[in-house]
């Protein structure tokens, strides 16, 4: 088997490896808290997290089993609560990171960057790595093809409306639908049911 290089310095903690590997062991428990205190920028603080078996079994005949790449509880205080609406802030520079980025260089969550060293990988964590960072390409190609073909047919979508705009006005204005058709490119019989 072919051996497979990592090409950058850190992990990439979007992929499911990569998140499950920095976050989900007691071990980077500390660096789990900062993270998520960061997500949550001051919308409730998370002061401790119990891991918990991460599969959870149907309570009932025929459920679903459900498994979570981490799954903790997070004890809040009474004037803080555990659900939240909108946008989390996050942080954008996590997204590409290595030793030039702003969290880096700034000291933000050290023990992240430690933790996810590409260096630090055995050899089946390396090929677990490669193919979790592959399904993440596919997604995000899939979901850039996908927003791509939305505004294809969005604005496919937008032309006719504008064409059928301006054949009910040329009605209005008395305009024949041969001529109406001829301009638009809509067919008679669009036209009258406009």
């Amino acid at each position: 088997m072919e051996e497979i290089e990592i090409k950058t310095e850190y992990i990439n903690i979007q992929t499911d490896f990569g998140f499950k590997h920095v976050f989900g062991s007691l071990k980077n428990k500390v660096a789990l808290i900062r993270f998520l205190n960061a997500l949550f920028d001051g919308t409730f603080t998370v002061k401790d997290v119990t891991y918990h078996d991460k599969e959870i079994l149907p309570s009932e005949d025929g459920g679903k089993r459900i498994v979570y790449d981490v799954y903790c509880t997070v004890p809040v205080s009474r004037s803080e609560s555990p659900f939240f609406s909108g946008t989390l802030s996050g942080d954008p520079d996590m997204d590409n990171m290595d030793s030039t980025s702003l969290a880096y260089r700034e000291g933000r969550f050290p023990e992240i960057f430690e933790a996810s060293r590409s260096s630090r990988l055995r050899k089946e964590e390396i090929v677990a790595y490669s193919q979790s960072l592959e399904k993440l390409r596919d997604t995000q190609l899939g979901i850039q093809h996908a927003a791509a073909r939305a505004r294809t047919e969005g604005r496919a979508e937008g032309r006719a409306e504008e064409k059928k705009e301006i054949a009910r006005k040329m009605v209005r204005e008395g305009v024949s639908s041969k001529l109406i058709a001829a301009f638009t490119g809509l067919s008679e019989s669009e036209i009258e049911a406009l």
